[in-house]
């Protein structure tokens, strides 16, 4: 039976949060240090339900992205073709049900992927707390991870 772990304020994320709550509060936290003395090879399968909880904070990081790269760049025309791509690559179709473009699909899917694969690395490392969360979650490593990806996917596109 997993425990959700109860909200607690750090220095930096409580500063960063200006109040914010989340949904799933903290990101099952206690589910995710409890995988620690899971085998390695078995963490994967324990970690993407948990993170599956939260994609849609991977789907606004995509969004955000593309967003501030677009503001950047107005009038410039290698700009303008890779916000095409990215505003491609985040626009869903299919009201109520959203359907991501095949780029949008492949970049949610290896974030998806690489942020499994960055918790799994800070689990072993016994490192996961909730500045770690917010970084991949809300900005910092998570966009890093994410950015890198969606213009990986841009490059191939143009």
């Amino acid at each position: 039976m997993a425990v959700e772990a109860k909200p607690r304020r750090h220095s930096g994320l409580a500063a960063r949060s200006g109040g914010l709550r989340f949904a799933n509060p903290p990101y099952g936290l206690q589910r995710l240090n409890a995988l620690g003395a899971v085998p390695r090879e078995d963490q994967r399968a324990a970690i993407e339900p948990i993170i599956l909880e939260e994609a849609n904070r991977i789907y606004r990081m995509m969004r955000l992205l593309a967003a501030q790269f677009a503001a950047t760049q107005k009038g410039d025309p290698v700009g303008d073709r890779i916000i095409t791509v990215l505003k491609a690559m985040v626009e869903g179709s299919g009201g109520d049900k959203m359907v991501l473009s095949a780029n949008g699909q492949c970049a949610m899917t290896a974030a998806f992927v690489a942020v499994v694969d960055d918790l799994g690395t800070e689990i072993a490392a016994g490192s996961v707390d909730m500045d770690y969360l917010w970084s991949l979650f809300s900005g910092g490593r998570g966009a890093g991870i994410v950015g890198g990806i969606m213009f990986d996917i841009v490059q191939e596109s143009i």
